[in-house]
């Protein structure tokens, strides 16, 4: 016979039920069909009932069992309680064999407190236990969208969505990057695929409407070799290759390329990933960028997660003013909403990231990948740092 949390991880939640009760009628206080009960609970939204099964199996609140550290975890993510999600993984990922199930919550709830560094290295090791979990690569995704880095976070989507074609969060993500990088002809395609696999899908139907409303950049001859040469980059910058990336750039340059505000954001993120980072050189690129296009939105975003990333005395500040300039130049944008509230709450202006975080939830549609974190901001108030030492950041 199956054990209960075979069941359960086999997604045979019936099964596990029936198990369990006939367990508890013989046996009051099995407390492994208690647990299996409680998550049974919690996957069907029944969050007082799993409260209470969870209380039986742990009456002082304060056991070490894996398994009920686990429920109550998983208990507090369904509440988007994210700071005591937080608190019932760290143990559990801070053993020498941490299961993935801990890893993959850990990634989520980091990435709800505003540490998406952090939940990009939780992610990452979850993976490497479950490289075919279409959620995790899903997750590490939306962990480097949030992070800034668009190459990684498309990388990632799209392997999930190779996985799980049903997906439309995954599409969905994939057309918002590909959007933003002005490439709206890509993005319609992978919309519409997307409502080939899921036909029902609101939040794809939607995407593809305000998409086709909004008009498309010139296809000439020299944006094609734009295109071109950012996509190899963006592969050479992915493998690691970045000072192959950079000459490619460079070549491009010298032949009579113009730049574009894409090129340069690549080459400002293949100055940062270099083995020893030419920071001055990736600001410089930004720089650059914002150059070409004083009022795009992303290269005034992408600066701000720079500057945030250098931990400097004044960076908050500066990166602060950078998101509110990309706000302005694109109010209607989610991305620097968020990261504008995620940085106010840093700063302690708890009303001004609290107003920022109620628009976002009012509006984005609810597989959103931004809206666990701008829920967390009314929630928490305000994103609380991790201590927990990641291990790694590389994508796979």
């Amino acid at each position: 016979m199956e054990s209960l949390n075979q069941l359960l991880a086999a997604g045979r939640f019936k099964e596990a039920s029936e198990q369990a009760t006939k367990r508890l009628a013989q046996k009051p206080g099995d407390t492994e069909a208690l647990i299996a009960l409680a998550r049974v609970a919690v996957s069907s939204g029944e969050n007082e009932k799993a409260e209470q099964l969870l209380t039986r199996a742990d009456p002082s609140g304060k056991g070490n069992d894996p398994e009920v550290l686990l429920a109550r975890a998983t208990l507090a993510m369904r509440r988007q309680q994210w700071d005591k999600a937080w608190e019932f993984y760290r143990p559990l990922v801070e053993t020498p064999t941490p299961r993935v199930e801990a890893l993959y919550g850990l990634g989520i709830a980091l990435c709800a407190l505003g540490e998406p560094l952090k939940a990009c290295a939780a992610l990452d090791d979850a993976m490497q236990l479950a490289p075919t979990h279409p959620d995790i690569r899903y997750e590490l995704g939306r962990a480097y969208m949030l992070y800034g880095n668009q190459v990684e976070a498309g990388y990632h989507f799209i392997r999930g969505l190779r996985l799980n074609p049903k997906d439309e969060r995954g599409y969905h993500a994939v057309a918002y990057l590909a959007s933003g990088r002005g490439k709206r002809r890509s993005a319609r395609r992978v919309l519409e695929l997307g409502l080939k696999q899921v036909p029902g899908s609101k939040l794809l139907r939607d995407a593809l409407q305000s998409l086709t409303s909004a008009p498309s950049a010139k296809d000439t001859p020299e944006a094609r070799e734009q295109r071109a040469v950012f996509e190899q980059a963006s592969e050479m910058v992915k493998g690691l290759r970045t000072r192959e990336a950079l000459e490619l750039m460079n070549a491009a340059y010298k032949r009579g390329m113009r730049a574009t505000v894409w090129l340069k954001l690549l080459e400002a993120e293949a100055c940062e990933r270099q083995k020893s980072p030419d920071f001055a050189g990736a600001l410089r690129a930004y720089e650059e960028a914002l150059a070409l296009d004083p009022k795009d939105w992303v290269a005034h975003n992408n600066m701000a997660l720079f500057l945030l990333r250098q931990r400097g005395p004044d960076a908050l500040e500066r990166a602060i003013k950078a998101l509110e300039q990309a706000h302005d130049c694109a109010p209607q944008e989610p991305e620097p909403v968020l990261n504008l509230a995620i940085s106010y709450a840093k700063a302690r202006q708890k009303e001004k990231a609290q107003e920022l975080a109620r628009r976002l939830v009012d509006n984005l549609p609810a597989q959103h990948p931004f809206l666990p974190a701008a829920q967390a901001l009314l929630g928490n108030g305000t994103p609380r740092p991790s201590v927990w030492k990641v291990k790694s950041t590389k994508g796979k």
